[in-house]
């Protein structure tokens, strides 16, 4: 146990490439937050154009179910864009420097 002692205590410990870590971390974040938004922005898209079709061509069952599926195309935006706006946002305001 001494001789663990003596080697943690012999050998310094220095935080000098912390900042590289998280500012790579960083990167990695925001980097996979804009390839996810891209897809979500298709599916707002494709799924916000099914329901315009659906209101054009649409029986009146078909554009009442439309009207229910908005609601959801909304929530379901601000869920998935909302953190990644968010988190992008916090990633470039927040320096990493040492």
């Amino acid at each position: 146990m001494d001789n663990l002692i003596s080697k943690i205590a012999g050998s310094p410990v220095t935080l000098v490439n912390t900042n590289n870590y998280l500012q790579q971390i960083a990167d990695n974040v925001v980097g996979f937050l804009d390839s996810i938004a891209l897809y979500v922005y298709v599916v707002v898209g494709v799924s916000l154009f099914v329901v315009g079709l659906i209101f054009i061509a649409g029986s009146d069952r078909a554009k009442q179910i439309a009207k229910e599926k908005i609601p959801h195309i909304i929530i379901g935006t601000l869920l998935c864009l909302g953190p990644t706006i968010i988190a992008q946002a916090l990633t470039t305001t927040l320096a990493f420097t040492s």
